[in-house]
């Protein structure tokens, strides 16, 4: 059984795939809803499997903090890939020293990078690298703290991650070029943003968005969040979103806020900032940007559907 966007499936196969991408070595595991609920039948129940495969990016260990979008993806019908990244909790392994510029993340942050948020964005990337090796036309891209629910499974077998190079089903602070609009689903809008918002948590990219991505941020030295400028593709930001996430203090979000708190003044390093054109853009968008949050549609003149 087909459709446009996607098939259905009755496999009850569950395997574990070893991947390079780049030099991140990690593995995906494949669970089919039969894996978390052994004793539905085959017949009674499909699985979805999306054109665009979604993948949970996940650690080792971290069971329990992904099962409830293991369950909720289960109770869905949705077929899923766990997407096991690289792991900074007890520091970043020397291998990925080369991927990563700590010099100038300090420079463009202000403080210095800590190696569990070096590790978060090098998850992201070894899976743009596995959608390029795989020759998949995209994915969708969930963190194992995304909240779901029945919106996203209509999103899914809709095929709607096909009307925009990117989407973002989960964002926060997000700022919009105008008030114009596409519609997404029946009540779902998308907006083109005019920075890069916070928070990476839920979205969709097709695979040239992915190469790009790719290139572009190599070797990192921007937040896990977005490497790389995503205003300037075909992005759009979903009103309302799809996606939220648990409110779940992460290892990554400790150290971040220890790192900050650390954080020592360097005139030198802002006066350095001023000549990266990239990080013009983002406060360019910011400023011109019109948030997304709490529109004033009566000065804006209302919503414009494209």
């Amino acid at each position: 059984m087909s459709s446009a966007a996607g098939h259905f499936t009755d496999s009850v196969e569950q395997c574990v795939l070893g991947r390079q991408a780049g030099s991140v070595d990690c593995a995906i595991q494949r669970y089919p809803i039969q894996s978390i609920f052994p004793a539905i039948s085959r017949s009674s129940h499909l699985v979805y499997q999306s054109e665009f495969p979604i993948f949970v990016i996940s650690l080792p260990g971290d069971e329990k903090r992904r099962q409830p979008l293991v369950s909720a993806l289960d109770e869905l019908g949705l077929a899923h890939e766990i997407s096991f990244g690289v792991d900074g909790r007890n520091g970043l392994p020397s291998q990925f020293e080369d991927q990563i510029d700590r010099r100038l993340a300090h420079i463009r942050n202000g403080r210095a990078f800590t190696d569990a948020e070096f590790a978060c964005a090098l998850s992201h990337q070894a899976i743009y690298a596995e959608i390029g090796k795989r020759g998949l036309p995209g994915a969708l891209v969930l963190e194992d703290d995304a909240v779901v629910d029945e919106r996203f499974g209509e999103f899914i077998r809709a095929g709607a991650y096909r009307k925009a190079d990117m989407i973002l089903l989960g964002h926060q602070r997000t700022f919009t070029r105008g008030t114009s609009f596409k519609e997404i689903l029946p009540g779902v809008k998308g907006y083109q943003i005019a920075s890069p918002p916070v928070r990476a948590h839920a979205y969709s990219l097709g695979r040239k968005t992915a190469a790009t991505i790719r290139r572009r941020s190599l070797p990192l030295s921007k937040n896990a969040d977005w490497p790389c400028d995503i205003s300037r593709f075909d992005c759009l930001a979903l009103s309302p979103k799809l996606v939220d996430w648990a409110d779940r203090q992460s290892s990554i979000q400790k150290e971040r806020l220890e790192a900050i708190r650390n954080a020592k003044p360097d005139r030198s390093a802002f006066f350095r900032r001023l000549f990266i054109l990239d990080d013009w853009y983002r406060l360019i968008g910011r400023r011109r940007g019109v948030p997304l949050d709490g529109k004033d549609w009566k000065q804006t003149g209302g919503p414009k559907q494209e």
